[in-house]
This record gives C-alpha cells, structure tokens and sequence, in this order.
C-alpha cells in the first residue's frame, strides 16, 4: 500500500528516478543531498517505498513514542537519545554505528549538509559512521531542477576521510541539477576539484 502510495506522490509532483540501487543499498548509509527543504524527506522515504528500500532516519526519540510515533516509526524514523537525555559518554555518532549491529537490513539516512541552511564545509558524521560500522556510501541527489531523485554508484567508506570525501565531492560535483533553494546549498569546498 506504501509502495502504491508513493508512486502517486512522486508521479502527481512529476518526479522520476533515475539509477537502479545495488544490493548494497540494504545495508548502507545513504548520502542525502542537497538537503535545503523540509520536502527532501518526503521524497526521499517515498523513493525508498517504491524501490523497496527501508531507508531510516535517525532522529530525536522522543518523536519516535505514542503519539508521533504512530506515524514517525512506520516513515522509517529510528529513535536516538540527544543532549541532556543521553548517556553523555556515548556520543550520536557512536548510537548510529550500534545501529548497524541492531538491524541486519539497515539503510540509514544521513544529510551531509548537517542542516538546511548554508554550510560551505559538510559534516563528516557519515564517514565515521560507515567507516567504522563497515558499510558503503550510496549518494542520492535530490534535482529539483529536473524533478529527479538519482542513485549514484556505491562508495567505498574503506579510505581515510580526505580520500572518501573527495569521491563524495566528485560524485555530486558531477550531477547535473539543482536543489529545491539554491542559495542554500554548496558543496564542500575543501573536496571539490576546480
């Protein structure tokens, strides 16, 4: 129903998608970008129902328990502990790697941006999370331009954080297309060649 469901949302609003995602994609940490728009969620998990990939997002817990989480859970939204709530020893970053040995079917949503607003220098969070849960980097670009959401090819997370994250650049350096507020989004500066 989902699956169907979503399909109606992407083809009402005139979106496609383009690359077919690897096997891979089950267990990974998927690249969302450009990320200026509350809107790029909605897409994304929508994308996700139609290709049969349980994508995840983890986010505030407390949006994960009765009565939002009714809804939040079932939209792929996984409950972490934050600020004064958490066990202050264990950072997020750390909440999200143990998430990979909690699930064996895990594809797991992380904006590099950090935010939605301006950021010239992008948040390595997502490296160290695949890096050290072991699993690849699978970009999605998110063209509003063109109404397209692309599966880009699997990334190694193996390399050091300068090697990946010049592959990351690179890759959506490469895209054509355009986020839904362009005055919103860059690249990282420091991994993008000229």
């Amino acid at each position: 129903m989902l699956k169907i469901i979503s399909s109606l949302i992407l083809n009402m609003r005139g979106w496609t998608i383009e690359g077919t995602p690897s096997e891979e994609a089950k267990r990974c940490v998927i690249l969302a970008a450009p990320h200026t728009s509350n809107w790029d969620y909605l897409y994304a998990i929508a994308t996700g129902f139609v290709k049969g990939i349980k994508f995840k997002v983890a986010i505030k817990h407390s949006w994960t328990v009765f009565p939002f989480g009714i809804i939040i859970r079932p939209l792929g939204g996984i409950g972490i502990k934050r600020g004064k709530h958490r066990n202050e020893s264990v950072s997020q970053i750390d909440m999200m790697i143990d998430l990979f040995s909690k699930y064996q079917t895990l594809s797991l949503i992380i904006a590099p941006e950090g935010t939605r607003k301006l950021k010239t220098k992008w948040k390595t969070g997502f490296y160290h999370v695949a890096h050290k849960a072991q699993v690849p980097l699978i970009p999605v670009f998110m063209d509003y331009t063109n109404r397209r959401i692309i599966f880009g090819p699997s990334i190694s997370s193996d390399g050091t954080l300068e090697e990946v994250m010049k592959n990351v650049g690179g890759y959506y350096q490469s895209v054509d297309g355009g986020p839904k507020n362009p005055k919103l989004f860059s690249l990282d500066e420091s991994y993008i060649t000229q």
